[in-house]
């Protein structure tokens, strides 16, 4: 006769077995996971991404051939915000700075470029690292050796233009250097809030078309042209100390750049921006 004990002894046996089995198993794989991982012999570098010191913020100026401002412009690159900003202002602005108050226009003939700079700077209180200025003739030498610009025109400016040359009906144009001088300057419609508006777009098409170049080596020769048929202190240092800040721009499928656009009052002496279109000129160009 077998003793009742038999089966219980068999089952703490078994159980015994089996919580040793996983013991172990347990055991090797907390050895495996806690192993330290081999280093490897060329550990990748971590990433630098682009911060506020990559900003550029320039003061682009057009000329016209009596030596007055044509257009005024401001063409911020924000790496570390991902976008490119462009405002172009009405030449007879009204500034107001703790030195008194004027158009952008007389802020031009009193001082040139870098009184206007520093006029800017103070009102919109932001910075403008550097200026630029091209004729009509200098913006032609650099569209002639890269191309016109291809661009649809979204309303017909062909009434009431001044002349049959700067007569632009709505439609598809690839602009030379002559042709987009006439569209940023077109005096039409009469709003210079809505002229503004069409050469910032106009100046945002011209950075998407040509931004990617940063990306090959063709870039540098398209800065240095830039700064050879202009003047002011954009320097070929500037556009290779922000290389690298700047393919994180042009690597975007959609390129980040954006127009702020303006509104305002024409008075006597001038033409007054709104505290709206003021308030969104300091949120697209931050003072830091």
């Amino acid at each position: 006769m077998k003793h009742s004990h038999t089966r219980p002894a068999e089952f703490c046996r078994i159980f015994t077995l089996s919580l040793a089995a996983a013991a172990a198993v347990f055991a090797l794989g907390w050895l495996l996971i806690s192993r330290p991982s081999a280093t490897p012999a060329h550990p990748a570098a971590p990433a630098v991404l682009p911060d506020e010191t990559t900003r550029l913020t320039v003061l682009a100026l057009g000329i016209s051939g009596e030596g007055d401002l044509a257009l005024c412009a401001l063409l911020s690159f924000q790496p570390d915000l991902i976008a490119v900003q462009v405002a172009a202002l009405p030449p007879r602005t009204v500034w107001h700075t703790s030195a008194g108050e004027g158009t952008l226009t007389d802020a031009y003939r009193q001082g040139g470029a870098p009184y206007l700079r520093t006029v800017l700077s103070e009102w919109l209180q932001t910075p403008i690292h550097r200026t630029v200025s091209q004729t009509r003739q200098q913006l032609s030498a650099v569209m002639e050796k890269y191309g016109p610009l291809p661009y649809t025109l979204p309303i017909s400016l062909a009434e009431d233009a001044p002349t049959p040359r700067m007569a632009f009906p709505a439609g598809r144009y690839y602009l030379d250097g002559e042709a987009l001088a006439d569209l940023i300057t077109l005096p039409l419609p009469p709003d210079p809030a809505r002229q503004s508006d069409r050469a910032a777009e106009l100046l945002k098409a011209l950075i998407k078309r040509h931004l990617p170049a940063v990306l090959t080596e063709s870039g540098e020769a398209l800065a240095a042209d830039l700064i050879t048929h202009s003047t002011g202190d954009l320097t070929l240092l500037d556009y290779l100390e922000r290389r690298t800040a700047l393919g994180t721009l042009a690597r975007r499928e959609d390129l980040p750049v954006y127009c702020v656009y303006l509104d305002g009052t024409a008075g006597q002496d001038g033409y007054y921006l709104s505290q709206v279109s003021l308030a969104c000129l300091h949120a697209a160009f931050p003072a830091g």
